[in-house]
């Protein structure tokens, strides 16, 4: 029996079975086993959608630790995500990491605002509810449709006002009443620009709940941020930075995709490796929205890992909100996937202790030992999950390490308050190696290992290295093992009802061999349309001609031509070998003043006789519409010559050839040829066969708009227009016919090639060839009429079937 071991293993065993399941899906006709086969199919699906899921962090923590610096940090920059000193309502933010081998400064790739969608307002407005209920307002117990919001809006403004919570729902009731229009299944989404993220979205406290006013009062104001938005967003999906107040309380999270160096993070490209992301959640304060708290709940069970941020400036056991209490309750739930990270531990009050018992305990106040009661409290491994750090002292230190990185502008570092703080880091860093030195000598602190261990983290750029490399450790650990419950639970629901589905004797059976070579036939077709062989590309889909031993562009082949049929024009040598007789007589007299003047004639037997051209642009329209005529033509049969054989390209590259023939030799070609749903593969192999008869006309017909504006094609000068004709004229001349003809011979190009590729590769391969194939091929009546019968295992495929689900037996 194979043992699952890995996500990968999982997924291999998912995607054996599901190939499986369909082949028996197509030989089965009794609807109670297609149900079950069916049915199966779906958790297979559910299972290969959770091995791919990314490794998710919630980052999150209470007011004053900086955890927006903390994120930057992490990300080694100063303002690729917007940071506050001050509280402030914002929003919940998922950052997606995308690696990179080259050592650059992270880059914002992305940036969205997406909405909340139906599912969630409605829990969001439950909650509300349940938790006012719990005030001693009297409101309905959960909303049934939108219909309900102005009920519940009229009577939170006619109840008295016994917390904020009550202002907050007004404002959410209001903001979603007014863009219900908004409120999809899946979730409005807008583009934003990272000028709003930073100056709109994060900068200010957008959120209008206040106890100042009466609820009537706020009530208003709210509906006046409203009527200021008549129109809000129903046609567009940029957002404007005006907009934005209105939507604030609607708003699920900001989506940001950065690019970020590997190196720091541990990571390294072409690994099998899931994609991290990390969601910042808003501070935890008294001001905490309902909101933020219902999809904290929602998130929570999908992630991997936590890192609360505390700030160690003010390590104190305030009381807290009843909301903030709420947080907490749900933070118990993930155990051992909990970090905290003590932040701005450079400014804790007490490094001026003489020892380390004293810095730890300070009698009355609160020393060090208050950050180790906390952490016991919530963490079970104390040394693997508590950390110290700096943000600000970890940015200065990789300043000084990488002179050319740019962490954002110069100016954040010139900041007296930051610099005042890495000279506390450098200040306190003796005094911590002397508490470090105590632990390790003093046997009376023996039980302080733990501690020790958490000082020297610290001692390292500030603790934000070992934060970040612990953070994506745990990510992974617990988000492997996550997965792979997940995964398998699903892989088990499918194994049970496949193993009851499973056909008895006598029923379709499915021979292993040629199965698996009409599924690897199935594939490689696949991988020829796309024109992706592992020896090369035999680039079909550009129409190109066979030229002296090279393909050459059909456009190179037809400017060519265009260009020595203009140049060849009679009419142009006629104009350049003209005799001066052809334009007046030899012995011409002019008269001028009064006086007879003769021509000078002395050379006149020496110029070359000449053929007549006219003084009007009549005979060059007679031959610019001659040589347009010819140029279509021979357009026409360029294009369908080169069509030819870009199709001929892709049936006689040498690896398709070979897969073919492959496929070919294990089926009985008489019985193919007798059937009708072999005409598809038939076709595959050779589409040359059916281009004169379906291909050709069928693009020659849809480039038809093109081929009747070549037809119309005008001469570029008035044909009854006098002309005195110079060198000048003749290379004008030229180049705007040329311009004319190689115009609209390139716009007709196009349109075959554009053509081209749409009907042989989208609707003749992938809309009829390739479905019709795929059907074929997982039809075992099919594949057991046209196969031979000698050369091949007598294995059937339920055996096989039967040797996958003993395979990958789990949880049983």
């Amino acid at each position: 029996m194979q043992r699952l071991k890995t996500i990968g293993d999982i997924q291999t065993a998912a995607e054996r079975l599901e190939n499986s399941a369909l082949q028996w899906l197509n030989s089965c006709s009794t609807a109670s086993v297609n149900e079950k086969i069916v049915t199966g199919q779906k958790h297979l699906q559910e299972c290969l959608k959770i091995c791919s899921q990314p490794w998710k962090s919630i980052i999150m923590g209470q007011s004053g630790g900086e955890k927006n610096l903390l994120l930057n940090a992490l990300l080694d920059s100063t303002e690729l995500i917007p940071s506050q000193h001050k509280q402030n309502i914002c929003n919940t933010l998922e950052i997606s990491l995308e690696f990179r081998s080259a050592k650059k400064p992270p880059t914002l790739e992305k940036s969205q605002l997406i909405l909340v969608n139906k599912e969630q307002s409605f829990s969001i407005v439950n909650k509300f509810l349940q938790l006012l209920s719990d005030k001693s307002i009297s409101l309905p117990t959960q909303i049934e449709s939108w219909d309900d919001l102005q009920l519940i809006e009229d009577i939170l403004v006619s109840a008295p006002a016994s917390s904020i919570m009550s202002y907050q729902a007004i404002e959410y009731i209001i903001a979603l009443k007014n863009n219900i229009s908004l409120i999809s299944d899946k979730g409005h989404i807008f583009d934003i620009s990272s000028y709003q993220l930073n100056s709109c979205l994060f900068s200010e406290n957008l959120s209008l709940a206040n106890t100042e006013k009466s609820l009537a009062e706020f009530q208003q104001q709210c509906l006046d941020i409203q009527e200021k938005q008549p129109s809000l967003l129903s046609s567009h999906s940029k957002l404007e930075t005006s907009e934005i107040l209105a939507i604030f309380p609607l708003i699920y999270k900001v989506f940001m995709s950065v690019d970020v160096w590997e190196d720091p993070f541990q990571e390294k490209l072409g690994s099998a490796t899931n994609p991290i992301i990390f969601i910042n959640i808003p501070d935890l304060s008294k001001q905490s929205s309902v909101k933020d708290l219902v999809l904290l709940e929602k998130e929570i069970f999908h992630i991997h890992s936590l890192l609360f941020v505390l700030d160690s400036a003010h390590v104190v056991n305030n009381k807290i909100s009843e909301l903030e209490r709420l947080f907490w309750d749900q933070l118990k739930k993930l155990g051992d996937r909990t970090i905290l990270a003590f932040n701005r531990f450079e400014k804790f009050p007490y490094f001026s202790s003489s020892n380390y018992s004293e810095f730890c305990n300070r009698g009355d106040k609160t020393g060090f030992s208050s950050i180790l009661q906390l952490s016991k409290s919530i963490c079970n491994d104390f040394s693997n999950q508590v950390y110290l750090c700096s943000a600000v002292s970890y940015l200065f230190e990789s300043r000084m390490e990488r002179s050319n990185w740019v962490f954002g502008k110069s100016q954040w570092f010139a900041n007296g308050e930051r610099q005042a703080s890495h000279s506390l880091f450098k200040r306190n860093r003796s005094q911590i190696e002397k508490y470090i030195y105590q632990l390790s000598t003093d046997p009376k602190l023996k039980l302080e290992k733990q501690s020790k261990l958490t000082l020297e983290k610290y001692l390292e750029k500030a603790g934000v290295p070992k934060l970040r490399n612990a953070l994506i450790r745990m990510s992974k650990d617990k988000g492997q093992q996550y997965i792979k419950e997940k995964a398998l639970h699903a892989l088990h629901s499918a194994y049970t009802i496949l193993t009851k589905a499973l056909p008895q004797n006598g029923e379709p059976s499915i021979n292993i061999e040629i199965t698996s070579l009409a599924q690897k036939f199935y594939r490689d077709l696949e991988v020829a349309i796309a024109d992706a062989f592992p020896s090369g590309p035999s680039h079909f889909q550009k129409l190109m001609v066979r030229d002296k031993n090279e393909d050459l562009p059909l456009w190179e082949i037809m400017e060519r031509h265009i260009s020595s049929r203009i140049v060849n024009w009679p009419e142009w040598f006629a104009i350049l070998n003209q005799n001066q007789e052809d334009r007046q007589d030899q012995k011409e007299i002019h008269f001028e003043e009064g006086r007879e003047t003769k021509t000078f004639g002395r050379y006149n037997k020496l110029k070359k006789s000449g053929t007549e051209v006219p003084k009007e642009f009549e005979a060059f329209n007679e031959r610019f519409q001659e040589t347009a005529e010819e140029i279509y033509t021979y357009s026409l049969e360029m294009i369908e010559k080169s069509i030819l054989y870009s199709i001929e390209r892709f049936e006689n590259h040498p690896d398709y050839q070979q897969i073919c023939e492959t496929f070919r030799s294990a089926i009985d070609l008489d019985k193919l040829m007798q059937s009708e749903e072999g005409l598809p593969l038939m076709d595959a192999w050779k589409p040359s066969q059916m281009a004169k008869e379906d291909i050709l006309p069928e693009i020659i017909e849809r480039v038809k708009d093109e081929t009747e504006a070549m037809k119309n094609l005008r001469y570029p000068y008035d044909v009854h227009k006098p002309c005195n004709w110079n060198m000048a004229l003749i290379v004008r001349i030229q180049v705007q016919i040329l311009k004319t003809l190689r115009d609209r011979i390139s716009r007709l190009i196009a349109s075959a090639e554009a053509n081209f590729q749409s009907f042989f590769i989208n609707e003749i391969f992938r809309g009829e060839i390739l479905p019709l194939v795929r059907g074929s091929l997982h039809n075992n009546q099919f594949l057991a009429a046209i196969v031979k019968t000698d050369g091949l295992s007598p294995t059937t495929g339920n055996e096989t079937l039967r040797d996958i689900l003993g395979s990958i037996k789990v949880l049983q």
